[in-house]
Order: structure tokens, then sequence, then C-alpha cells
């Protein structure tokens, strides 16, 4: 027992010197009658004939006391590559370790048998993480998992990596080992939810988000859950309305799809009104939902005419009757129009859903799909601010 002590106790190394010590400079050393000389007499060895691997590891380790770095790991990596490891991994991480190189120098420690090289792994541990998780590098960051698989900075660092250089699969891939490996961490969740917005899979980084607040309920997370909802439903919309988007003059059937995708969940379904001129699958839903609502009215011989281009006037009709219909609360300011009196389109411009440019409405101008859209999204914020 004491000689075991004894053997932990002496394990040192000196600084550099240029030979003429006689202190031991490693114990254990590799057997080898060089060593003798790597001890009092660096320079020498230079000069020595090197028959063994061991021979070669004490010509490392003599370049390394006089300062010839890159020459010393050279001749590591020589002796191991012909069989000698636990002294050509020693001598590498003391390299390493010498040039500010604690990253790798921490990795040829770990490989290493001898004593003294795991005691300077364990000392320069947490110097070697942070190298790691500075880098610029992805692959010197996942060094970092070989020092620490636990240590959840990491993977947020090749997360953040990966999603800065656009690679969401990639990042995800590190994120949920992460999870897996330390556990729902609020961090590593919101990073796996932003992943999925990078893809723009919206219902999968709400369903993240969900979770993010149901695990650790805040403002902040409660509202990042709106956030994904209300993005997920302008994606639905979107959709809905592709094929309309940008549309000069929109017609009837065009602008009740517009009032089913903005406001269609406030129409529960009721007894249509017969009509006789439905022949597009995609608008039939939405003209029944407006139509029996109340919102855009049938004909007296029970047709829609959903090819009808829709006016001005119509348009802002149409808008108070949704506000009406909804119990939307608006503030209506006093305006003055040149060109009508009708009190739909004062209605529609005081409210701030239609404009009039010099007092002007022009009330039977034909209706695009940008200004038909301005107004709907106006109408479903105020309706969602007042829900709240």
């Amino acid at each position: 027992m004491k000689k075991i002590l004894l053997f932990y106790l002496i394990i040192i190394v000196l600084p550099f010197c240029g030979g003429g010590g006689t202190q031991p400079f490693l114990i254990p050393h590799p057997e080898t009658p060089l060593w003798s000389l790597v001890e009092s007499s660096p320079q020498k060895v230079l000069t020595a004939e090197i028959r063994t691997p061991q021979d070669r590891v004490a010509l490392g380790f003599a370049l390394y006391r006089l300062g010839k770095l890159e020459e010393a790991f050279e001749q590591f990596q020589k002796a191991n590559e012909e069989g000698e490891d636990e002294f050509s991994f020693l001598g590498m991480g003391m390299v390493r370790e010498a040039e500010g190189n604690l990253l790798d120098a921490y990795l040829y420690y770990t490989k290493s048998q001898h004593p003294l090289a795991r005691a300077r792994a364990e000392r320069i541990k947490q110097g070697a993480l942070n190298q790691a998780l500075s880098s610029e590098s992805p692959s010197e960051i996942a060094k970092g998992l070989l020092i620490d698989p636990q240590d959840k900075r990491v993977y947020l660092a090749l997360g953040n990596y990966y999603l800065r250089n656009g690679k969401p699969f990639l990042a995800r891939a590190y994120i949920k080992k992460g999870i897996e490996t330390v556990g729902e961490d609020e961090a590593l969740l919101r990073l796996l939810q932003l992943s999925y917005e990078q893809e723009s899979d919206y219902e999968r980084a709400l369903e993240v988000a969900r979770r993010i607040y149901q695990l650790y309920p805040s403002p902040e997370n409660l509202r990042a859950v709106q956030q994904l909802e209300e993005r997920l439903e302008e994606e639905r919309i979107r959709k809905k309305l592709k094929d309309l988007q940008g549309k000069p003059v929109i017609t009837r059937g065009d602008l009740a799809l517009m009032i089913y995708a903005y406001l269609g969940k406030y129409f529960p379904p009721r007894k249509p009104p017969i009509i006789v001129d439905l022949y597009r699958s995609q608008q039939m839903e939405a003209i029944l939902r407006v139509s029996s609502a109340g919102i855009m009215k049938v004909y007296p011989n029970h047709t829609f005419q959903p090819d009808a281009e829709v006016r001005r006037l119509t348009l802002a009709k149409i808008l108070y009757r949704l506000v009406k219909k909804l119990g939307i609360s608006v503030q209506v300011n006093p305006v003055v129009l040149q060109d009508t009196s009708n009190r739909y389109a004062v209605f529609a411009v005081g409210a701030g859903l239609m404009k009039a440019p010099e007092g002007k409405f022009n009330p039977y101008a034909r209706v695009s799909f940008n200004e038909a859209q301005e107004a709907l999204r106006k109408l479903r914020s105020w309706l969602k601010e007042q829900e709240k």
C-alpha cells in the first residue's frame, strides 16, 4: 500500500529545460536506455539510434523538453503507429496542452492508460469543454460529447450551429439526442420547436410549444403557443386562398371563400337557402355558410351568382354585416365622402376597414383580392383581441 501511494505522489512533469537536470521527468517512464538522457541531456537523444517504439517515445519527450513541439508530436504519432499507445498518447496530449489546444489534449489523454494522463485529463476537462463550446466548427463542438455526454450545452451548441446554417434536420438529430440524454429541458425543447418552424412545419412546432408550456408554464411560453396558433391559422388560410392571391378583381364566389377562410369558424352549419347555381366544389361550402348566416344574400331567383364581380359598395355592406353578426366592437370615426353618402361606405371608411383617398370612395369600383384581404384580416384581428 505504501508503494502505491508513493507511486502516485511522484507523478510530476517538470517545465521545459535544455538539459542537465537529474530530477525524474516522468514516472513511470518508458523502459529504454535512452530515458536517462531524456532526463539528464535531452539534446543528445536527438542523435541517438532509434530501434524501438519506446526509443521513439523517448525521442519525442526529449524534443518536448527542448520546446520542439511539432517535431515531438510527429515522433509520438510514429510511435503510436508502431504499436506503442500508453506513452505516445500521453506525449501527444502534453504537446497539445502546451500549445493551448486543451480539447485535443484531453482526448489524447483519455486514450492513454498512464496515470499522469488521467490526472491531466481531469485537470483540463472544463477548459477543454469550454473550447469545444466556443468553437465555430461542428466537428470540434461535437468533441464536447466525448468529454461530457451529459452536458446539455453541447447539444444546444450543435443545434444552434445547424439551425444558423439552415440545416434543421441535423439540428434536430442532436437536439433529440440531448432530450433523450438529459430530459425535457426547456432550452432544448425550444430549439426543437425552432427546428420545426424553420421547415414551416407549424403543426409539430405547436405540439412542442404546448409541451413546453405544460412543463414550464410562463407568460412567455403561453405567448409562443398563441403566436404559433396564429401562424398555423394564417398558413391554413393561405393554402385555402392560394389560387386567389393577387387577383385584381374578385368575384362573389371568391369573397365567400375569403370570408369562410378568415371567419368561417364563427359560422356554425345551418340549414342553407336553396341555391341553384352552385357548381364549384371549392366554393360551395363557403357560399352555403355565408349565405345561411345572412352575410351574403341569395337573389330572389335562388341564384348566388358566384362569378359576378364584387364592387366596393357591396364589400362595405358585407363588412358591416360581419361586424354586427360577430358582435365586434368597432370605433367609427366621422368621415365625409365626396362621391357617396351611403351609410355602409361611411361605416367602412370610418372604421378603417376600407380607404377613400381624398374623400373619394369610388363605390362602383371593382374590389381586388388585396383590398378584401386587408379588411378581413383587420376584422379577424379585432375579434381575437376582443376574445382575450
